[in-house]
């Protein structure tokens, strides 16, 4: 999706609060799991609502 996605910078919370076990590939840190990503979801609620990845759409 190129430009159309809004890649998020990194996690600001310190280190010491994160939870070095859960990975997050969107944030592309450590934190929380994807799958619990708050951020993802809004970005992609925004896709859809822009038009865009309606082929995943059933």
């Amino acid at each position: 999706m190129g430009q159309q996605v809004k890649w998020p910078h990194k996690m600001k919370a310190p280190d010491s609060f994160r939870n070095t076990g859960f990975w997050c590939d969107f944030h592309r840190d450590h934190g929380h799991k994807t799958e619990d990503c708050v951020a993802l979801k809004i970005e992609v609620i925004e896709l859809l609502r822009k038009g865009h990845l309606r082929e995943f759409l059933s």
